[in-house]
């Protein structure tokens, strides 16, 4: 979930459109008429980007907030003196987690931008077995590979966080 700025900023369509649109996309390695996918397509201007965006804004404001910790422990260290209290800030392990979210945020906003292309070429009148589309998936599969091995990373370095 996001936190309720990210909420009002960023605007889901509405739950039938969701449905529709989730149902749509679904079906898109299947035969969809010309009708479905233009509706398809004007839900995705609505509904596509959606969670990519969601993540984005969340991604931002965790990086800034990264970067003002790094400023505070920066200042401490300044202070007292002292150049090893970023170990017991875990900066690193912030920066690493910052560092992936950033790349699942990335990885998201190219699957919609390759989503948006698949539909795109359905509706000019390529087939799904087209080399058009067949090329655009397998971007998607090696981007889907990407992903999973960021939410790994992401996933260790929230853990590390966790046993404070």
């Amino acid at each position: 979930g996001a936190d309720a700025v990210t909420e009002s900023i960023v605007k889901d369509c509405s739950i039938n459109e969701r449905l529709q649109f989730e149902e749509l996309l679904g079906k898109l390695d299947s035969k969809l008429s010309q009708a479905q996918l233009v509706e398809l397509e004007r839900l995705f201007g609505r509904c596509g980007a959606f969670f990519s965006e969601r993540k984005s804004v969340m991604v931002a404001k965790l990086v800034r907030e990264v970067e003002i910790l790094n400023n505070y422990v920066t200042q401490l260290n300044v202070i007292l003196n002292d150049e090893n209290d970023s170990d017991e800030f875990l900066l690193e392990t912030w920066t690493e987690l910052a560092i992936e979210e950033k790349k699942r945020s990335d990885q998201l906003a190219e699957l919609v931008q390759l989503q948006d292309k698949i539909i795109t070429a359905l509706l000019n009148g390529k087939s799904v077995q087209s080399t058009e589309i067949l090329g655009i998936m397998q971007t998607v599969k090696e981007v889907q590979e990407n992903l999973t091995l960021s939410n790994i990373k992401a996933t260790e370095a929230r853990a590390k966080l966790i046993t404070l």
